[in-house]
């Protein structure tokens, strides 16, 4: 079979002369009085002859079998007819025709002929038939021919006919139908030839079998691409070789019949697919090819011709996809242009790796070599230089073998480093075991890892059987003995038991969310009985499935770290908490320490004293608590006022009687102001003169005591004794009058002023201020005073540019004055804010409950709620104001020294009234008390 292809391509080579003169001459042989005829006399057993003609060509004209008519021009076989003489007049390559040749000298034989044609793109019914005898016509089709592009269905379909010749039918007629109305080229552009017996069948049969053996080698050389590329994605070079054998495979069916050899009947759509399908491939598989050895040497290859190479093939692709089969066809040589220049790219990145001794480079040169030598010639094959078959999927299976060898060659000294990097891992790994076990053996924390049935795997490091006083760990459940003589309850070691059992084989998301309920500190006793801080941490391994697959446990003991961290913690509040104290004048210190004990002191016994009525011992606990925060925001004792607002929300949230709760929290601020305390005794030395002092009052105090016992008693010694004991009392009792009082405020009034954003207002002192207070008096109007300030700053006093709208001075001003009327010592406290809004007072307290729904009060009845307990017209509670305590502690003080309090109306029929409240004490009360 390789002696009749070489013959066929030497007869056609030795043709090519004659046909380039026909066409030179435009042979024009119209009305000839015989038919064009090849004589096959000479034919041989092995010989395969082209019917080039020149053929009989009947432009536009369907000639019937019989039909000698004189043709009116002639064309060789083996080009379009728009290469042909003007009277074919299919310039454009469209139209339908006849071609029509004669055989002669054909001697009878018992093998018969062959005639066979390969695919030509066009429509095409191809006949023959004995001389004066049509009736003994033999036919085959390819397509369906019409005398429109909607008639027609064009195939690429190999076609052949055998006959067999009798002693009187030594001339046969061979008459071929073409009609093209979807492709640029037109006519009979693919050679027929015949042969004795069976060999033009054997040819076809032959080259099908080849390209089915070379595409069957492509495909898996191209699954074994794959299958590289998916074992190791890092490998582009085999994804690229693996697309370049799909594409050649896509090529090769498309471009060959091997479709419409197993499917004869196709539709038109089908095949302008396969003619988009072939010249994509033409562009893409080069493509595919120059980036697997782009990718293969990129040493030897440039970046910039490379992208330059791609975007002609973008371009080239863009020009497929949008023309259709006819324009598509047009652009055939600019294709094969682009083609070309991916062959010179790959040529030139072969050659430079052969000459920079790349390994490999040999093998992709000679591959390289036989594709270009193919490209070569089908381009050839399609200016009609060289006849068919087509030999790319020779070519391209010789190139892919050879890239398929470089792949090999790739892998295997791949597999070569494995094996040397594989020995070297094994001996890491032993060395690192060795260091593992001994790092095991002397870190100084437990570690170990926890298998799925929450087992003590081997590996272990010794200081865990130190730790957990347990030895031969391996293999034993890892909860029980970790937990043992812990003071983790049941339920905490049940959460734990149910996370680890839902965790392994399960995914890392599900370990996030269930972490959290897993211990990480607990207390157990050690083997003398002590307590043990114990930290565990856990942490999960994942297999390359993300998928929890164990869980590496440490465990430490904590507890000297812990104590360190609580003895440095309470250094840091020490540090704090002097901080505060420092800033204020040791005076005043020792006066809050001494206020602080009595308010716990007076809290405390409200506790005790009434535990039936729990609503009112709450209002009256959280009263001298407010209080007492107030005390301590004007000293700025941030720390104190925060504890004590604390404990605020706390027993503010009681609804029982709870005097057991209520008293822990009240012993917890005992220790908070201990802290204080022992801080400004130990560290500045501010408690010393508050006890000589405090004795010496207490002192004083026995003497009056005493002097009142015995009053009655009429002897004159006793009498001496007793004004000397009250002189020497009352020159201890500070003088305490009531502008000291006022002037004792002002530090509070500047810390809310800061707090609150507001401007400080003006306090204003009239009146009676030299008049003297008793300590008691002093102290309850004091805290009196500092709630109806607050009140002021936060409720009433309008912020600074409200006050400014309104007309108002921006600071504001609050006004207290003190005057003594008939026996009465009458304070009035008043600010110039925004007042009383008795609809709101009224519409708040009956929310509140405080109130009925439907109730209708008198303005002085409806102002007197304010002073109810819990009342407040705050919606949400701050550290200064909206728990409802300050009003109803303004009046709980003021009753407690013997004075009454109300709020004193301008107008009793008004809805809005300025903020203006009275206190009244008895001077004489006032006097005893002194006394």
């Amino acid at each position: 079979m390789l002696g009749l292809g070489i013959k066929t391509h030497l007869r056609a080579y030795a043709a090519k002369s004659w046909l380039l003169f026909v066409l030179c001459c435009g042979i024009n042989q119209t009305a000839l009085a015989q038919l064009q005829s090849t004589d096959l006399a000479d034919l041989k057993d092995d010989e395969l002859v082209e019917l080039k003609g020149p053929w009989d060509f009947f432009p536009s004209v369907w000639l019937d079998p019989g039909d000698e008519r004189a043709a009116p021009a002639t064309l060789p076989a083996g080009q379009s007819w728009t290469f042909g003489a003007a009277e074919t007049q299919f310039r454009s390559g469209e139209g339908f025709a006849t071609y029509r040749l004669s055989l002669v000298h054909l001697q009878p034989r018992m093998e018969g002929y062959s005639l066979a044609l390969r695919s030509a793109g066009t429509a095409l019914k191809i006949m023959i038939y004995p001389r004066n005898k049509p009736h003994k016509m033999r036919f085959a089709t390819a397509g369906r021919l019409g005398r429109n592009a909607e008639e027609e269905i064009p195939q690429l379909r190999l076609v052949s006919l055998r006959f067999f010749p009798e002693e009187d039918e030594t001339e046969w007629v061979v008459l071929a139908q073409v009609s093209n109305f979807h492709y640029a080229r037109g006519g009979l552009w693919t050679v027929p030839f015949i042969s004795a017996g069976e060999s033009a069948n054997l040819l076809m049969e032959t080259d099908r079998e080849l390209l089915l053996l070379c595409l069957g080698m492509i495909a898996v050389i191209g699954i074994y691409n794959v299958v590289l590329f998916i074992r190791r994605p890092a490998d582009k070079p085999t994804l690229m070789l693996a697309l370049f054998c799909v594409l050649v495979c896509l090529r090769s069916m498309a471009s060959d019949d091997l479709i419409s050899w197993y499917i004869p009947t196709l539709d038109t759509r089908i095949f302008e697919f396969k003619y988009l399908v072939e010249y994509a491939t033409i562009i893409l598989a080069p493509w595919t090819g120059n980036s697997f050895l782009h990718m293969t040497f990129l040493s030897s290859s440039s970046q910039r011709f490379y992208r330059f190479t791609s975007f002609l093939s973008l371009v080239a692709l863009v020009a497929i996809v949008a023309l259709d089969t006819y324009y598509r066809s047009l652009i055939l040589n600019p294709i094969q242009v682009v083609t070309l220049v991916h062959v010179i790219f790959g040529l030139s990145v072969v050659v430079r790796a052969v000459l920079h001794r790349r390994q490999e480079a040999v093998l992709a040169a000679l591959g390289a070599f036989a594709l270009t030598v193919c490209v070569v010639h089908d381009s050839l094959i399609s200016y009609n230089i060289f006849s068919q078959p087509y030999l790319m999927a020779v070519g391209m299976s010789v190139f892919i073998f050879m890239q398929g060898q470089v792949v090999a060659q790739r892998f295997a000294k791949a597999f070569r480093v494995a094996e040397h990097l594989s020995q070297k891992l094994k001996d890491e790994v032993e060395r690192q075991t060795l260091e593992l076990r001994s790092i095991m053996e002397n870190i100084p924390q437990g570690v170990f890892i926890m298998l799925d049935d929450q087992t003590i795997q081997g590996n272990y490091s010794r200081e865990l059987e130190q730790l957990l006083h347990e030895t031969d760990l391996t293999g034993r459940a890892a909860l029980p003995i970790l937990f043992k003589d812990s003071q983790l309850t049941k339920e905490d070691r049940s959460i734990t038991d149910t996370v680890l059992l839902n965790a392994f084989h399960e995914p890392t998301f599900v370990w996030d969310l269930n972490a959290p309920l897993l211990p990480h500190e607990f207390v157990r006793q050690d083997a003398e009985g002590q307590p043990q801080i114990i930290a565990i941490e856990w942490h999960p391994i994942v297999n390359r499935r993300d998928v929890v697959d164990r869980v590496l446990v440490t465990v430490r003991n904590v507890t000297e770290i812990r104590n360190l961290q609580a003895s440095q913690r309470k250094d840091q509040q020490a540090f704090a908490l002097l901080l505060e104290i420092v800033q204020v004048a040791p005076g005043r210190f020792r006066d809050f320490i001494q206020q602080s004990h009595m308010i716990l002191h007076q809290a405390q016994e409200e506790i005790r004293a009434d535990v039936t009525n729990f609503a009112v011992v709450q209002r009256k606990v959280l009263m001298w608590l407010h209080t007492w925060k107030g005390v301590a925001r004007s000293l700025r004792f941030k720390t104190m006022a925060s504890h004590i607002h604390d404990v605020e929300q706390t027993l503010g949230s009681l609804k029982n009687a709870d005097g057991a709760n209520m008293q822990k929290e009240i012993e917890g601020l005992q220790e908070k102001l201990r802290d204080y305390e022992q801080v400004g005794k130990e560290r500045l030395g501010r408690m010393d003169e508050h006890a000589v002092g405090a004795a010496a009052t207490a002192e004083a105090r026995q003497l009056v005591q005493a002097w009142y016992r015995y009053h009655h008693e009429t002897g004159e010694r006793h009498r001496q004794v007793m004004e000397h004991a009250v002189e020497a009392f009352v020159r201890t009792v500070p003088d305490i009058t009531t502008g000291q009082l006022l002037q004792s405020l002002q530090g509070e009034v500047n810390t809310l002023a800061q707090e609150l954003d507001k401007p400080q207002p003006r306090i204003e002192s009239l009146g009676a201020l030299d008049h003297p207070l008793p300590d008691s008096i002093y102290k309850s109007l004091s805290y009196a005073l500092q709630h109806l300030i607050r009140n002021s700053m936060d409720h009433g006093l309008e912020v600074a540019d409200e006050r400014q709208s309104k007309g108002k001075d921006p600071r504001g001003r609050i006004t207290i004055s003190f005057s003594v009327h008939q026996g009465t010592l009458i304070m009035d406290y008043r600010d110039d804010g925004r007042g009383l809004d008795l609809t709101s007072v009224l519409q708040k307290a009956q929310e509140m409950g405080l109130a009925a729904p439907a109730a209708v009060l008198k303005p002085h009845e409806t102002a007197a709620l304010i002073f109810a307990p819990g009342f407040s017209t705050k919606e949400s509670v701050n550290m200064i104001s909206g728990r409802g305590v300050g009003m109803d502690a303004v009046r709980l003080l003021v009753e407690e020294c013997g004075g009454t309090v109300a709020l004193v109306l301008k107008d009793e029929t008004a809805l809005q009234q300025p903020f203006h409240l009275r206190a009244t004490w008895a001077v004489e009360t006032l006097m005893d008390q002194v006394a």
